[in-house]
């Protein structure tokens, strides 16, 4: 993979991960008539040219640009920045949707990944892998629930709060604490 596409990948991945940052910032400073434009050109460019050739996090990545680009023309049709609060709420349902249904077709998402390091995984890792899937589908649940709460109050202060540094923290401590215990249960 060259360079360019590599940076192009990353780029996508941060506007991603910055979005309720993007969209606080253009609310708070009414410039959403440009940026939302410029949000909806940028993930059809995602959309066509940056979606990962195979791999279960495909449909995943093709799936939320598609969510990213309705909720921008929405907002664009109804001039309602409001919309674009949804995104955060529509990607952990789709991830709800991603991890809970490899728990009943196929196999978790967390044991496909464990075998990307260790192809022979011994039965109690196979547990454990479907354990953590499910506590992954509880963590989308409720930040699905939170961010939701935050969209119907239409406080841009708590939504930008939560869902561009709150939910992070909370998913980045999920992660941690994952590893952490991980370390000490399976050797």
């Amino acid at each position: 993979m060259s360079w360019r596409r590599m940076f192009a990948k990353g780029l996508f991945s941060l506007l991603t991960l910055s979005w309720p940052f993007i969209i606080w910032f253009g609310v708070i400073t009414q410039h959403m008539h440009w940026i939302t434009p410029v949000l909806l050109g940028l993930m059809i460019i995602r959309l066509v040219g940056f979606l990962p050739s195979a791999g279960p996090m495909r449909g995943v990545i093709k799936t939320g640009s598609l969510l990213a680009i309705l909720l921008c023309l929405l907002s664009l049709v109804f001039d309602r920045h409001e919309w674009l609060m949804w995104y955060p709420v529509a990607i952990n349902t789709l991830m709800l949707i991603f991890f809970g249904s490899s728990l009943f077709i196929g196999v978790p998402i967390i044991e496909q990944l464990a075998r990307l390091k260790r192809p022979q995984l011994p039965a109690s890792a196979v547990r454990y892998t479907k354990g953590v899937t499910q506590i992954w589908c509880l963590f989308f649940v409720f930040n699905g629930v939170v961010s939701m709460t935050t969209v119907l109050l239409n406080n841009m202060t708590l939504w930008g709060i939560w869902n561009g540094l709150l939910s992070y923290l909370c998913m980045g401590s999920l992660i941690i604490g994952e590893w952490i215990f991980r370390q000490w249960k399976i050797r």
